[in-house]
């Protein structure tokens, strides 16, 4: 017996409202359960304060790329095929296992490696980096996007799962699937500089959608809802 399917089945029935973080997450919720369309309510996650713009010149010498994750969708094998030959360095957050570090040798990519860090040195990470490869074969929502974002730095995501959705205008997509696709997102940013300011500037502007105020004023509306449902029902 499936007991994790029958809570869900059980839970999405007995709910008035259903919030989702993204609406690739809310087309998922529909697809596999037989919830009601209109229950589900998209309220993203909002972007911590924390993260501020910090300037920082672009390294044209040798740029860091961040990449943050290491499950399987995070796809650093595909974003280490992509950069052979670069002149850069490759900046990685999560614990890397034997296959990531024999293909990071393989491939003679200067990398570093950091994992169980705090939020203060994950900050520093998002501002030491000059651009931010978010590169995921599937994500639910996908934060780091917004913080690099919010800290000033270019970023290259995905053009699959929820990863345009909170983007926005404000990154270089790619086919993640397609080591190519991955490398000339990579060598657009790192040479078009022009083109680097504008996603920056697009990428200050998405993240007000993500701001903490908007986002309890959306989950706030669900309550009003809620409530004028039970109090017509009353």
């Amino acid at each position: 017996m499936d007991f994790k399917n029958i809570l869900a089945d059980t839970a999405h029935k007995k709910s008035q409202v259903i919030t989702a973080i993204s609406e690739a997450t809310k087309q998922e919720i529909i697809k596999y359960t037989d919830c009601d369309p209109d229950k589900v309510k998209v309220v993203p996650v909002a972007i911590s304060d924390k993260y501020r713009c910090v300037p920082k010149d672009f390294n044209h010498s040798k740029p860091v790329i961040l990449n943050i994750g290491m499950a399987p969708n995070k796809n650093l094998i595909r974003l280490i095929e992509a950069i052979e030959g670069l002149e850069v360095h490759l900046c990685i957050v999560g614990k890397l296992n034997d296959e990531y570090i024999a293909k990071l040798k393989s491939y003679n990519i200067e990398y570093s490696n950091a994992f169980g860090i705090s939020d203060e040195e994950m900050i520093q990470k998002y501002i030491d980096c000059d651009l931010m490869a978010f590169v995921s074969t599937y994500e639910g929502f996908g934060m780091p996007i917004l913080e690099a974002q919010a800290t000033g730095r270019v970023v290259i995501t995905s053009d699959v799962s929820s990863m345009p959705e909170v983007a926005g205008f404000g990154a270089h997509f790619i086919d993640p699937f397609e080591v190519s696709s991955i490398r000339t997102g990579i060598l657009k940013v790192i040479n078009d500089a022009t083109y680097r300011d504008e996603l920056i500037d697009k990428g200050f502007k998405n993240i007000q959608r993500y701001n903490p105020d908007r986002i309890a004023g959306m989950y706030e509306e669900i309550y009003h809802e809620v409530y004028r449902i039970n109090n017509h029902k009353g």
